[in-house]
C-alpha cells in the first residue's frame, strides 16, 4: 500500500505565532501581491533565485482569482480542518471528504501537503477549496467531481497524490485513468529516492510504457534552484519529471495548528496543484478547465525554462521551475514577518520505514 513519509527533522519544524498576511495594492491589474511570503511562493512569483529561504520576507504576486471555486483533493487519510490558515471570512474552506476526525493523530501529512497547496499564508492558491479523500478514494474523488460540475461556482478539480510506491497498481492507474477522462487535473510527487522518477508510481505513469497519461510529475529544487538534496536522500529525476517546484525548506501548516519547515517533492507537488488551481479559476482559462492535457502544456509555458540546475550548478536544458513567468517581478524583501518573538519549540518529526513515499 502506498505511504506518506514526512522529511521534517526536529531541526527544521519550529513552532511559531502566526501573522497575518499583508496584502498590498496590486502591482497590475488583476494581481495581488502578498508581503511577508515565504521564499517558495516568492520564487515561483520572481525572476530572482536569491532569496531569504529562513525569514518570511519575500513577495508573492498571484492573480487575483487565486483558486476560487476550484476543488484541490488531497489524496491524504485526513487534514485538520480546524487550523486557522484554512479560514476565510468565518469559514473553513478545508474538509475531509470522509467523517474522519481532524486530530486523530491522522492528519499531519495532509495537513503539510494542503497547507502547500491553498493555506492563506503559505500556500498559493488562497480562495481554493481543499478536500482530503483517502488514497484508497480516487473513486470517490470522480465521484464528486461529477455532481460539482453543476455547481455554478465550479471552475475545475485538481487531484495531489503527494504519495508513492515502487509497486505497479493497476487499479489506480485505471482511476486516474477515468480521472483524467473526466477533465479531472492529476499532479504527484517524483518522489525521494534519488534515481529515475519513471520507475516509481503513480507517477512513473507519465513514462511512454504507460500511454504517457497527462498528469504532471514533480521534482524538486533547493532555494539556488538545484535539484534538492537532503541526507541520504534527494529529488528523482529522469525524463518523467514534468517540471521542477521548491522542496526544501518549505514553511506549511501542521496538526497541531501551526506551522513547520519541510522538504520533499510532497511540497514541490501541492505548488504545481495550487498554480494549476489558480489557473483553472481564471475566467480566461475557461476552456482548459477539462482538458488536462491543454493545461498540462499551459502550466509548462508559464514556468521558468533553463532556470534548474543540476547538484554540480550546470543549467539542465530544457528543464522548466514553477512560475507566474508572465507577471514575474524582482523578489525585493519586504518587511520581515519571520517567526520572531514567538517560542522557536522543536517539535517531534515523523518518520518512516522506508522511504519508497514522497516527503
Amino acid at each position: 500500500m502506498p505511504t506518506n513519509s514526512v522529511l521534517c527533522s526536529r531541526k527544521t519544524i519550529v513552532a511559531f505565532l502566526l501573522i497575518p498576511v499583508a496584502l498590498g495594492v496590486p502591482v497590475t491589474p488583476g494581481i495581488e501581491e502578498q508581503k511577508g511570503a515565504p521564499w517558495h511562493l516568492g520564487r515561483i512569483s520572481s525572476n530572482s533565485k536569491v532569496i531569504d529561504l529562513e525569514n518570511l520576507n519575500a513577495i508573492y504576486r498571484y492573480p487575483k482569482e487565486a483558486g476560487e471555486g476550484v476543488d484541490i483533493y488531497v489524496s491524504e487519510k485526513s487534514l485538520n480542518t480546524k487550523h486557522p490558515e484554512f479560514i476565510t471570512d468565518g469559514v473553513s474552506r478545508a474538509k475531509n471528504m470522509f467523517d474522519v476526525p481532524s486530530t486523530d493523530g491522522r492528519s499531519g501529512h495532509g495537513t503539510l501537503v494542503a497547507g502547500v497547496a491553498g493555506s492563506n499564508k503559505y500556500g498559493v492558491a488562497k480562495k481554493a477549496n481543499i478536500i482530503a479523500a483517502r488514497t484508497s478514494s480516487l473513486k470517490d474523488i470522480l465521484k464528486r467531481h461529477k455532481e460539482r460540475r453543476a455547481a455554478a461556482d465550479w471552475k475545475g478539480s485538481v487531484v495531489n497524490i503527494s504519495w508513492g510506491t515502487n509497486f505497479y497498481m493497476e487499479q489506480d492507474k485505471k482511476d486516474i485513468e477515468n480521472l483524467i477522462k473526466e477533465g479531472v487535473h492529476i499532479v504527484t510527487a517524483a518522489g525521494n529516492e534519488k534515481r529515475d522518477a519513471c520507475v516509481s508510481f503513480p507517477g512513473g505513469l507519465n513514462a511512454r510504457d504507460y500511454g504517457s497519461l497527462s498528469l504532471i510529475n514533480v521534482g524538486a529544487t533547493d532555494g539556488t534552484d538545484r535539484l534538492w538534496e537532503g541526507p541520504g536522500q534527494g529529488t528523482n529525476t529522469g525524463s518523467c519529471v514534468d517540471i521542477w517546484a521548491p522542496g526544501a525548506e518549505i514553511w506549511t501548516t501542521t496538526e497541531d495548528l501551526g506551522a513547520g519547515n519541510c522538504q520533499g517533492t510532497s511540497f514541490s507537488a501541492p505548488m504545481v496543484a495550487g498554480v494549476v488551481a489558480v489557473e483553472l479559476s481564471r475566467e480566461s482559462n475557461k476552456g482548459l478547465r477539462e482538458n488536462p492535457t491543454a493545461m498540462k502544456n499551459h502550466i509548462l509555458s508559464m514556468g521558468f525554462r533553463d532556470a534548474v540546475l543540476d547538484g554540480k550548478g550546470n543549467k539542465l536544458v530544457g528543464a522548466v521551475l514553477l512560475g507566474f513567468k508572465d507577471i514575474a517581478g524582482q523578489s525585493r524583501p519586504a518587511r520581515p514577518s519571520s517567526p520572531q518573538g514567538a517560542a522557536r519549540q522543536k517539535e517531534q518529526g515523523h518518520s518512516s520505514p522506508h522511504h519508497d513515499s514522497r516527503g
